[in-house]
């Protein structure tokens, strides 16, 4: 039985290895090495035998020791062909040195998979730390002659010192369990953008889509119809898992090109390579069988550990912010696309639904994902309880302070993990560093359900960044057109619109504005693209290394404390003000693109009725109610407050006179302070 989780024996003698190369040698000393990594890098198979009636077959590759299965490749669909490039590493006792078996075996679906070929080699033959790249063909048996008419594999072995990589404790805990084959190593979710530089042999327009696989979990887009540049922004989620005797393995992504339902190309990527816990903007190349390439794929990839949610990059980030030495007004000039950072904690949940026992009154084996745009993670998975205490910490570039943080909590079963609640929480409506329980919801966040989650939100931004990060709607189009009127290039359209303008000055009436309105939010509902700029595809600037640095002191005389504390209260007071005019600005911008449906349709319903009324009863007479209504409310409420939003709102915008009062305040304190010092006691 193989066990790959102890750690290497002590006692073994490493200057013996270096010493002698051939496994033979070492394993005939007095004191042999007790286990051994093995890797084996899988490549591909040439000229395998046809298994199917439709001429193919759909291989996969085992590697055995003592009939026990050591690593599995992947099942490739309809080839006799396959190219696996797939990695495994594996620890090995030493006295399962000896013969290593491999079988390639066609996949059905109805019947037992059948036998390609097989063939076996002795790893007793193999040196120490020396890489060897096997041609094996095939054998019907063990004890037949190799056949060349069953096919050739190809794949690179080394026998090597086991040291212990690739293991964790988090990980070693999840297979004491023994009902779980497999190890869940990480999650990847992958958001398919574009697809571009799309080249077919056909004239007509292609209708394509794209379908996305990870060792068997497959996701397909919608088909883009009679379109060379596809959009089809669709996110895909994936668990990256191993068998508990690999200690690594190459997790690869595929996408494949279809049109009409042909396949046209494919792409591989390799995900191992890819750093966790941070989002990679990447471009894949969608090539033929024989290497003619025919799109490119635009994608947008996040990988998250299971058991570590944060790097040490993100955390120093945090601890910088929440110093005060990022998102400040000294620095708002220098990177004002990063809007912010986001500190989550996951403490814990309590109550959950408990779906292993009868009546309710079993356990479930609770896990949390926690989603911020293409930024995902997931927590470990508590075992037999519905009270789980996960204590874990989180960090989140912020790209949009209206995106939405999403916890969804799933119990773990071998086939299909069930669902057990969701919470979502605007990142605009957070709490800062408060421990707050809320109820967890549906699926569809519709109603409320059974448990509550305990999280506390931390999160640092700069308003003023996030005032130049707003873009106004692009009206470059319109002033062209309206200089092409106004200077006659299209003669009956300027012409039109002459007789329309002059029209509508004569018939206008108030109710027209809000029914104007109500065309704008239609348009930006049906083509919300007129009111969005096109950017260039600029990737964020890193943390710059000038945060660390210490400032420069200014030439003269130093600032005495008292200036630079009411600096201070008055470069604070503007960020608010500023940071309020920006969520304004935001919240008017985002309406009118309907990134919030049930507040536009609120605004729609009532435009409409400010139009039906305006339209029916006079401006002059509602005038007239209003202005009743103000002279007389405090004879009848002598105790009345008049609640002004207006009003309000302008008090809160900085004037000039405001940054005169601060200024004039920092000197006379100042002056005072001086007096003070220079008078007798």
């Amino acid at each position: 039985m193989l066990s790959v989780f102890s750690s290497p024996s002590p006692e073994r003698n490493d200057s013996l290895l270096s010493q002698v190369r051939s496994v033979s040698e070492v394993l005939s000393q007095s004191d042999p090495p007790e286990y051994f990594q093995l890797d084996i890098l899988l490549s591909r198979g040439e000229n395998l035998k046809a298994m199917d009636t439709n001429g193919f077959s759909d291989p996969y590759a085992i590697f055995l020791i003592n009939n026990e299965s050591l690593c599995k490749s992947d099942i490739k669909k309809r080839t006799l062909n396959p190219t696996w490039n797939q990695f495994f590493r594996v620890r090995i006792t030493a006295d399962q040195v000896e013969k290593l078996r491999i079988e390639v075996k066609d996949r059905d679906t109805f019947s037992s998979d059948d036998l390609i070929g097989c063939n076996a080699m002795d790893l007793r033959k193999l040196n120490i730390e020396e890489e060897n790249t096997i041609k094996m063909s095939l054998r019907g048996g063990y004890q037949e002659d190799e056949n060349a008419l069953l096919g050739t594999i190809y794949f690179t072995i080394k026998l090597r010192n086991f040291s212990g990589d690739g293991l964790s404790s988090d990980s070693t805990d999840k297979t004491k369990n023994k009902n779980k084959k497999k190890i869940t190593v990480a999650n990847a979710i992958i958001q398919i953008l574009d697809v571009y530089d799309v080249k077919l042999t056909h004239k007509e327009l292609p209708s394509i889509n794209l379908r996305a696989k990870v060792e068997g979990q497959k996701y397909e887009t919608k088909t883009k119809r009679k379109c060379l540049n596809p959009v089809f922004n669709r996110a895909c989620y994936f668990t990256l898992m191993q068998e508990p005797n690999v200690l690594h393995k190459d997790h690869s992504l595929e996408i494949f090109m279809f049109d009409n339902k042909s396949l046209q190309a494919t792409g591989i990527m390799k995900l191992t390579s890819l750093a966790h816990d941070t989002l990679h903007n990447m471009s894949l190349d969608l090539r033929t069988e024989s290497n003619k390439l025919r799109g490119r794929v635009n994608l947008a990839i996040t990988i998250s550990g299971v058991d570590k949610a944060s790097t040490s990059k993100m955390e120093e980030k945090f601890k910088l912010s929440e110093a005060g030495k990022i998102y400040n007004f000294s620095k708002t000039l220098s990177d004002f696309t990063d809007i912010g950072i986001l500190k989550v904690v996951l403490h814990s949940a309590s109550n959950l639904k408990a779906l292993d026992g009868a009546f309710g009154f079993g356990t479930s084996d609770p896990y949390c994902y926690v989603d911020l745009g293409n930024q995902r993670f997931r927590t470990a998975t508590i075992d037999k309880t519905v009270n789980p205490e996960w204590n874990r910490t989180f960090y989140f570039d912020i790209s949009d302070l209206y995106e939405c943080l999403t916890l969804s909590i799933y119990d773990e079963d071998q086939n299909e993990d069930d669902f057990l609640g969701r919470l979502c929480l605007p990142i605009a409506d957070m709490i800062n560093d408060q421990k707050i329980e809320y109820r967890l919801k549906t699926k569809r966040l519709d109603n409320f359900t059974q448990g509550a989650l305990t999280i506390t939100c931390s999160r640092y931004y700069n308003p003023i960044s996030r005032l130049k990060a707003f873009e106004m709607p692009d009206i470059a189009p319109l002033l062209a057109l309206m200089y092409d009127v106004i200077h006659w290039k299209n003669k009956p359209l300027s012409f039109l619109i002459w007789i329309g303008t002059m029209g509508a000055v004569h018939s206008f009436e108030p109710w027209m504005i809000p029914a104007a309105l109500v065309g704008v939010l239609v348009v930006g509902r049906v083509q919300p693209s007129l009111f969005v700029k096109k950017k260039n595809s600029t990737k964020k600037s890193s943390l710059r290394g000038e945060n660390d640095k210490t400032d420069k002191k200014p030439n003269g005389d130093a600032l005495s404390p008292n200036i630079i504390k009411k600096t201070k209260e008055m470069i604070k007071s503007l960020e608010t003000k500023i940071d309020f005019i920006a969520g304004i600005l935001e919240k008017i911008f985002h309406t009118f693109i309907w990134i919030r449906p049930a507040a536009t349709l609120t605004l729609v319903i009532a435009l409409i009725i400010i139009t039906i009324v305006l339209k029916y009863i006079g401006f002059r007479v509602i005038l007239m109610i209003w202005l009743t209504k103000k002279l007389t409310i405090y004879g009848f409420k002598p105790n009345y407050v008049d609640n002004n939003e207006v009003l309000d709102f302008l008090s809160r915008i900085p004037t000039i006179p405001d940054l005169y009062k601060y200024k004039a305040e920092v000197f006379v304190h100042e002056e005072s302070d001086d007096e003070a010092e220079n008078s007798p006691q």
